[in-house]
């Protein structure tokens, strides 16, 4: 029921709570309201896949340049280079997935 059709059949103060909840809810698919949302969601997410990849891209150069150190000092197998190596590549790709399994969870 809109705010019209309330106050022709004589109830002004549902009319009046009508434009209110237009107002402040959000009620109508079409209010600029909704795309101001969308505006905010997609800047926020724009943000975070922007982090999620500056931050794997990141933690992938690390783990490709500290591969080799940490093969041999730390876990003291030289067979595990490759694989530190294999996995850097896939960081940024675990950031973004994250990034967006969080989105849409």
């Amino acid at each position: 029921m809109t705010a019209r059709h309330a106050e022709r059949a004589g109830f002004p103060l549902q009319a009046r709570q009508v434009n209110i909840l237009n107002q402040f809810s959000c009620a109508s698919a079409t209010s600029p309201c909704i795309a101001a949302h969308v505006q905010g969601v997609r800047a926020a997410m724009g943000r975070c896949l922007g982090y999620a990849g500056l931050f794997g891209f990141a933690a992938g150069f690390v783990l490709y340049a500290l591969a080799e150190p940490l093969g041999f000092l730390w876990i003291r197998d030289a067979r595990t280079v490759l694989s530190l190596r294999l996995a850097s590549v896939s960081m940024p790709c675990i950031s973004l997935s994250a990034a967006l399994s969080g989105y849409f969870t």
